[in-house]
């Protein structure tokens, strides 16, 4: 080892004795030709001190004793550039006499305080070298451009002609190469293009570099008309499912590309859209990128999905990716079961952000599919949160005078102030019922039978409706609501003009729907009325225990208030709260 270890010395030694002498060889070689090098009229020289100027200019030493030696050879410079100063569509073959240029321009403007003596020419082609140089400052970069910037563009006009000149070609490559398509977005004096240019150029250029194509379409969805840029995703997938593709379903191909978008950007989406999804399980990821959690910076600008479209992609995809262990920590670089597993787990709480016409359907729908066992959990939860969401749209608070009115003259608000006063006064009517010297029940008997439910509802009706009155409220017995269907009676009461309507379904203990009513028609069909807040009373007619219950003779339950429990407990969850359930005692003894 120790051998080893002086014979690495000696070659580190002969190694520093090199560069040494090569450092002096190079600054002798400057000494010698310092006049020529000063004129900017040594090739070589001026394209090694630029690369000093921009990449290490606290190792000018190295080449110049004397850094205004730099200063003069770059800004000298431009008459030996001139006749090789490359046009918009020559930069790439040309970049190091741009890089040059751009280190001469810098000294100049840093000599000067602004290019008013640089050509046009020269300043067209040096605006695309602007970028982080390690020897230009941040800030000095900015005024540096805004300098360029100012002498190039008088007005709109010319920033879009120097970007059709700039761009325009680069998207006629078909190879997946470099654009200079991100200007449109990142560079100030071209952001206004991106409400035109952006679309223009994915209807002209259907062939563009992917990633072009990719950087065109978010400014479009960000900035661009939307019904034009609808009809141009129309019009690619279209022509995208009449064409047969070799590969129809890569993610990545120009096909899954705009089919794709399809399905997040049309309302309805071609049929041949939903085909596509389920026919590679890997086409999960390429919506996961757009619609997972870490997906908010790269879908500014696309519309949320809605939960018919959930319900397609997690109809698509239950079975290609089955549930896994999710870890707590992830990321881009999961397991690709992991990733598509749990963006399933994450997009079903996005149902929820629908419209709850819309969405309550797609629950249902869930939660009927085996399928989706896994999700019922959240399913249920989204359904009554979707239920609350929708019995407040349209509710304005009660205004200070309502609640005056309330509190000092008991006048209804709320619907819920309708339900307690209708509770109320359906337990003032059962003490009356039960304890009146009158005999108040036998007007619901005839001949030792009870009467029918609706002879039974007019009698309940008739008591109170004059109770109701007093409070300016109003009954109607079998009122319409939506799609033809009547309930029993409703409550109705007007609040600072708005209608707020108490909806009331009633049926006999003996009635075959008595447990189902309180959801099958009070809450699905009659609640759903925009006046009643997914609101109801569910009033049951108790005649005995001898008496059979939803049809059947049931031992189990011979007081009215088992029924009601009954009746509570089997009602769903997210019934509770919204919709009361009262049982009148009619038994005659």
């Amino acid at each position: 080892p120790e051998r080893e270890s002086r014979r690495w010395l000696r070659r580190d030694r002969r190694r520093q004795r090199r560069e040494e002498r090569n450092k002096a060889a190079l600054r002798q070689f400057y000494r010698d030709n310092k006049a020529d090098i000063e004129l900017g009229a040594h090739w070589g020289a001026v394209r090694q001190i630029a690369d000093y100027y921009l990449f290490h200019p606290n190792e000018m030493s190295e080449l110049v004793d004397d850094p205004h030696t730099a200063t003069l050879a770059l800004r000298n410079s431009f008459a030996m550039l001139d006749p090789h100063v490359p046009s918009l569509s020559e930069i790439e073959q040309r970049y190091e006499v741009i890089r040059v240029l751009y280190a001469a321009c810098l000294a100049t403007y840093r000599e000067e305080g602004d290019l008013n003596n640089v050509g046009e020419k020269v300043l067209r082609a040096v605006k695309t070298a602007v970028g982080v140089y390690p020897g230009v400052g941040e800030e000095e970069t900015k005024t540096f451009e805004a300098e360029i910037d100012h002498r190039l563009f008088a007005n709109t006009a010319d920033v879009e002609a120097y970007a059709r000149e700039l761009i325009e070609p680069q998207l006629l490559r078909s190879d997946n190469t470099h654009t200079d398509v991100g200007w449109l977005r990142y560079k100030d004096v071209f952001k206004p293009l991106q409400k035109t240019l952006p679309l223009e150029w994915l209807s002209r250029y259907p062939n563009m570099p992917d990633i072009a194509r990719d950087h065109l379409f978010d400014m479009c969805a960000e900035h661009a008309d939307r019904v034009k840029l609808n009809r141009l995703i129309q019009t690619r997938c279209t022509e995208a499912l009449d064409t047969p593709s070799s590969a129809p379903s890569i993610p990545g191909s120009v096909h899954d590309f705009w089919l794709l978008r399809g399905f997040f950007f049309l309302p309805e989406p071609p049929t041949g859209v939903l085909a596509y999804l389920r026919g590679n399980p890997q086409t999960i990821f390429g919506i996961e990128h757009r619609a997972g959690s870490l997906s908010h910076k790269a879908a500014v600008g696309w519309p949320a999905l809605s939960a018919a479209k959930i319900f397609a992609i997690l109809d698509a995809y239950v079975d290609a990716w089955p549930k896994v262990f999710l870890p707590s920590s992830f990321g881009t670089g999961s397991p690709a079961g992991e990733i598509a597993y749990r963006f399933l787990t994450d997009i079903v709480y996005s149902v929820g952000r629908d419209d709850p016409v819309h969405a309550l359907p797609v629950i249902d729908k869930l939660l009927a599919d085996s399928r989706f066992v896994d999700f019922h959990t959240v399913a249920r939860s989204l359904k009554a949160h979707a239920i609350r969401k929708h019995a407040l749209q349209g509710f304005l608070p009660p205004t200070p005078r309502a609640v005056v009115e309330l509190l000092d003259r008991s006048r209804i608000a709320t619907v819920e102030d309708l339900r307690a006063i209708l509770i109320e006064e359906l337990e003032e009517y059962q003490i009356w019922l039960r304890n009146a010297e009158t005999a108040p029940l036998s007007v619901f008997y005839s001949e030792g039978r009870r009467v029918s439910e609706n002879v039974a509802r007019d009698r309940i009706v008739d008591h109170l409706d004059v109770r109701m009155r007093r409070r300016d409220l109003s009954i109607v017995v079998e009122h319409h609501v939506a799609n033809a269907n009547r309930c029993d009676f409703t409550v109705t009461a007007m609040v600072d003009g708005q209608r707020r309507l108490l909806v009331v379904e009633m049926k006999g203990q003996w009635h075959p729907e008595l447990f189902s009513a309180a959801s099958a028609q009070l809450h699905d069909r009659y609640s759903t009325h925009p006046d009643a807040a997914m609101q109801g009373v569910y009033l049951v007619l108790w005649v005995g225990g001898g008496a059979k219950i939803a049809g059947r003779v049931d031992r189990s339950m011979a007081t009215p208030m088992q029924l009601h429990d009954k009746l509570t407990e089997t009602m769903p969850p997210e019934l509770h709260g919204s919709v009361d359930v009262f049982v009148l005692n009619l038994s005659p003894t």
